[in-house]
C-alpha cells in the first residue's frame, strides 16, 4: 500500500459544483440575517478608521467646523 490512497467502500470523489451568481447572493443574504450583530459591531471600527485614516484632513477638518457650529 505504499503511495496508494485507500478507498473505503464505494468511495468516490465528488466533483465540485460551480456556484452561480444567484446562490452566492443568497448564501450573502442568509449570512447578514444570521450575523447581523457582528456587522453592527464590527462597522463602528472601520467607520472610525475611514474617517481619520483615509479622509483627507481638509475634508475632516471641514466636517468638524461644520458639526461644532451646530
Amino acid at each position: 500500500m505504499d503511495g496508494e490512497i485507500a478507498w473505503e467502500g464505494n468511495a468516490q470523489p465528488q466533483p465540485i459544483r460551480k456556484r452561480t451568481k444567484r446562490s452566492r447572493t443568497l448564501e450573502a443574504r442568509k449570512s447578514f440575517k444570521k450575523h447581523w450583530q457582528l456587522y453592527l459591531v464590527v462597522l463602528p471600527p472601520l467607520l472610525f478608521f475611514f474617517d481619520f485614516q483615509v479622509l483627507p484632513d481638509g475634508k475632516r477638518r471641514a466636517r468638524l467646523q461644520r458639526l461644532q457650529r451646530h
